[in-house]
């Protein structure tokens, strides 16, 4: 099958085994999904679902065990390090982790690690690298002289705002976001996801991966629901809210007071819990326990 050449993203049957010693583990089956130009699309799915594990095998930091992910037309599971790091210095896709401290180096000030995608593309002088410091910084009300101070000295949620400024100021074409509210207070959260909003309206394609629906629904196109590293449900946002098919996403839909306007029935929970295990070899409650990836 010939890749979507319209596609920024095409990923394409991938999946990927985690190893420990003898014991192989699938983390993620065959897994497609198409990201257009501007389009949002999110990644929903609790603790062991798989999320993580798939943002990671697009930007090639884990290895796929079959499938293909192209980006910009450029067929990056065929990369060799070298190529993925040219590949990244050109800022088209950015990735901001769940865990800031991940991405930034606990030895430099902030606003030096803001600057340093600029600074590795050098195509601008230290005066433009300082100017797009502060005008990102300005759009996540990072207060000025928070960019003196190192990551360790920074609450969560400033280092969280810290990292999507990192992630903005190449000015990527596909933006993947692991989580990129939950460590903020209400009004930063609102505040940022109007940011996302107004850059997907100027062309930014975005991925955001979220346990939490409601968090992103507002403003994605299309959904897909991750349970144990399968998709399990894959429509437009706004179907998957108000006719969820798979129980696990009308668990997830009902857990939502943002999008219900309140929460489920302790027996609907157990009943879906029950479908849930029913139609797997695994207790629903169990689950996320036993597994040991994201």
């Amino acid at each position: 099958m010939s890749h979507d050449t319209t596609a920024l993203l095409d990923v394409r049957e991938i999946a990927v085994d985690y190893r420990r010693g003898t014991v192989r583990k699938r983390a993620l089956h065959a897994l497609s999904l198409r990201i257009q130009p501007a389009q949002a699309v999110a990644i929903i799915g609790e603790t062991g679902s798989g999320k993580t594990t798939l943002a990671r095998a697009i930007l090639g930091l884990v290895k796929l065990d079959r499938g293909s992910v192209q980006i910009g037309g450029e067929h990056v599971s065929r990369f060799s390090a070298r190529q993925w790091l040219q590949f990244r210095r050109k800022g088209l896709v950015q990735y901001v982790f769940q865990d800031p401290l991940q991405s930034l180096d606990p030895e430099l000030p902030v606003g030096e690690s803001i600057a340093e995608p600029l600074h590795v593309q050098g195509k601008q002088s230290a005066t433009e690298r300082a100017a797009a410091v502060a005008r990102y910084s300005q759009l996540l009300a990072l207060d000025p002289s928070l960019l003196h101070r190192f990551p360790g000295e920074l609450s969560g949620g400033q280092r969280q705002r810290v990292a999507i400024a990192r992630a903005l100021i190449t000015e990527p074409r596909l933006l993947v976001l692991d989580e990129p509210v939950s460590a903020l207070d209400a009004a930063t959260r609102v505040q940022v996801l109007q940011l996302l909003a107004r850059l997907r309206a100027a062309g930014t394609a975005l991925l955001l991966i979220s346990h939490d629906l409601g968090s992103v629904a507002s403003m994605t196109d299309r959904t897909l629901v991750l349970y144990r590293g399968t998709v399990v449900e894959d429509d437009a946002t706004r179907s998957v809210i108000t006719r969820p098919r798979h129980a696990y996403t009308r668990l997830l839909v009902g857990s939502a007071p943002t999008l219900t306007g309140g929460s489920l029935s302790r027996e609907r929970r157990n009943a879906l819990r029950a479908e849930l295990s029913a139609l797997s070899d695994a207790p629903y409650d169990t689950e996320a326990r036993r597994l040991e990836v994201e």
